[in-house]
């Protein structure tokens, strides 16, 4: 089972990224899922219906303590 968070992703030696809008995204600062899908490729799922993807070299998971999120987003509100 995983911790409370916020949570974080920090991927390092970023080649590729594509971050659609095809929906309106709103004030939600929502991940439904992330995942690698293949060696070096991510996905992330938001909560508007779009697809984040990316290709990086590595990713770290952080967890909790003092994330910040964001301007105008508090812990609170995730």
């Amino acid at each position: 089972m995983l911790p409370r968070g916020p949570f974080r992703l920090l991927w390092t030696s970023v080649t590729d990224l594509h971050v659609p809008r095809s929906l309106e995204w709103g004030p939600s600062v929502s991940v439904l899922s992330a995942a690698e899908v293949t060696p070096g490729f991510y996905e992330l799922h938001l909560q508007s219906g779009d697809v984040v993807t990316l290709r990086a070299e590595a990713v770290k998971f952080e967890v909790g303590g003092n994330i910040a999120i964001g301007s105008g987003v508090s812990q609170g509100e995730l």
